[in-house]
């Protein structure tokens, strides 16, 4: 370690010379060290040195383990989402103006141990081009409905310039789930974007065919699309890769819902429809944050139409002697009333319902 003594020495010699190493053997010094000082022009005690120590108490150290195991268990976890967990295991004891302070710390431990990033290389969107659209689990959310077990997916869709993002959950990846989110997305965002983008999904196009490498687009899809002037686009089959904007934001909508549910303190819901209102407005807050662009967005859309094809399909069955129904490939029970009848079904995406005429006698869930 130099003395001011030694740089000052070295600076009395340089100037009267010139000549760094020269300088530095007569002042004792590195001549490293004497480049490092002549460049910067101060003495020892005037460089300010980095301090590895706190100078206050840190008000984490006795939780700093669970709050290490949280990370581990979920390691998207948000600074404020965890302040508000501890302030409710621990009441009193940690304050809103800590939140930096974990902060810091939840960022150290991501660059210490945590789990490596993805990597995403930017793509240029124009605005009101695509919709994107696919289908992710919710399993690992655990939602329960009453206590019972509650499995779905999210239908999502995103249009790719502004990323305004719209999700509705359904049972499955059918078509009548497509045409229900691509609806409520454009009703909402209020207008049509030029393309919609799937993958190959069963729900748009036909399966394979000797013959035929591509998959074409079913019947019941191309009305969809006429009904609203769009033209259809499809990823390369075993290419998802190709789905980027839509399935990044999948991880986004998933950790701020797991998130909601976390400061909500349960994930049980009273009714489907109170498990869709709490998704559609953490949906609604997610877009709030993208207004600039979502505006750029909305004045390249084209106007929807008068109004949206309904929400079901409808088809005309018998009802056995068993008092069943066969409905694609399932059989439901039905009132022995209906034995014999000829009944209308409406099938939505969670139900069916039963028509006599124009009497709704029966309603049953898919």
């Amino acid at each position: 370690m130099v003395s001011d003594r030694q740089i000052k020495y070295l600076f009395k010699t340089f100037n009267q010379g010139g000549n760094v190493s020269m300088s530095a053997l007569k002042a004792d010094v590195d001549r490293k060290t004497a480049r490092k000082y002549l460049h910067a022009a101060q003495l020892p005690s005037q460089v300010p040195r980095p301090h590895a120590w706190r100078t206050r108490p840190d008000p984490f150290a006795a939780v700093q383990e669970e709050i290490h195991q949280l990370l581990e268990g979920m390691p998207e976890l948000q600074g404020t989402t965890l302040l508000r967990y501890l302030q409710a295991q621990y009441p009193g004891r940690f304050a809103d103006s800590q939140l930096r302070t974990l902060q810091r710390l939840i960022q150290q431990w991501r660059r210490e141990e945590g789990p490596d990033q993805e990597v995403f290389f930017a793509q240029t969107h124009r605005p009101g081009v695509t919709l994107q659209l696919d289908w992710f689990s919710m399993k690992a959310l655990q939602i329960t409905i009453q206590g019972q077990p509650y499995d779905h997916l999210l239908c999502h869709g995103v249009l790719l310039y502004s990323n305004w993002e719209w999700a509705r959950p359904c049972r499955s990846e059918s078509f009548l789930s497509l045409k229900q989110t691509v609806q409520e997305a454009l009703f909402q965002v209020g207008g049509v974007p030029q393309y919609l983008e799937t993958d190959n999904s069963s729900s748009a196009t036909h399966q394979v065919q000797r013959g035929h490498p591509k998959r074409t687009l079913n019947t019941r899809y191309t009305s969809l699309l006429a009904h609203y002037g769009l033209q259809a686009r499809t990823i390369n089959v075993g290419c998802p890769h190709e789905n980027g904007t839509v399935e990044a934001q999948h991880g986004h909508l998933r950790r701020r819902l797991d998130q909601a549910l976390l400061l909500r303190g349960h994930r049980d819901f009273e009714r489907d429809a109170a498990y869709h209102q709490f998704v559609h407005t953490q949906v609604h807050q997610a877009n709030g944050n993208r207004r600039e662009k979502v505006a750029q967005e909305q004045q390249t859309l084209r106007p929807l139409p008068p109004r949206p094809l309904p929400d079901y399909e409808e088809e005309m069955h018998r009802v056995g002697s068993g008092a069943t129904l066969r409905v694609g490939k399932a059989t439901y029970s039905v009132p022995s009333r209906l034995c014999g009848a000829q009944v209308k079904v409406r099938l939505y995406d969670d139900r069916l319902e039963v028509y006599v005429g124009r009497t709704q006698v029966h309603q049953m869930p898919r």
